[in-house]
């Protein structure tokens, strides 16, 4: 990923002396990011900041921007606050963020299992047309099996995903499909 922790952003991961968390903030003067600060946490606090690459090509600024761990807990509150149910491998979801809790799957395995969002927000007309949303299918009460995406496809107003599974036994349950736009 062009980019990933430009311009001297701290590491995603937190750091940990003698117990609590560690963040060294970094100030910017003039475009010039100076030494950090060491602060402790006893938690990371609502205005810690993560960095996020931001992939601008050929380094085109900014590279990296950062978000607050308040920032972050709001759109996976957002995640869980939007979801719906699927019937026969879709579902209707007008957000940019969401959770499906799948029927009950028995996808053998090597097969594949086929899920079509229907969302608005998706469409290939747009300029620039909209991103292929970031995935995941998670287990609900499946407790067998492996996933892998194969295959994401955006069309106007929904996009279909096609997972497979890797593991040795059937998937024997539900699952949550997790996306965000």
């Amino acid at each position: 990923m062009p980019g990933w922790l430009a311009n001297g952003m701290p590491q995603v991961t937190a750091l940990i002396t003698n117990g609590n968390t560690t963040y060294t903030e970094q100030v910017s003067i003039n475009g010039t990011l100076s030494g950090g600060t060491p602060i402790t946490y006893t938690q990371v606090g609502a205005s810690a900041m993560v960095s996020i690459d931001t992939e601008q090509s050929g380094g085109a600024p900014p590279q990296s921007v950062a978000a607050s761990a308040f920032q972050i807990a709001c759109a996976n509150a957002g995640l869980f606050y939007n979801s719906a149910s699927s019937t026969a491998g879709a579902a209707t979801l007008n957000t940019v963020s969401g959770i499906v809790e799948t029927e009950s799957l028995t996808t053998a395995a090597g097969s594949t299992y086929t899920f079509t969002l229907t969302n608005s927000l998706i469409s290939t007309a747009n300029t620039p047309p909209s991103p292929v949303p970031q995935v995941a299918l998670y287990d609900v009460t499946n407790t067998a099996g492996a996933t892998q995406v194969n295959s994401i496809t955006n069309g106007t107003g929904s996009v279909v995903v096609v997972f497979q599974n890797t593991g040795t036994a059937a998937w024997n349950g539900k699952r949550a499909f997790v996306f965000h736009i």
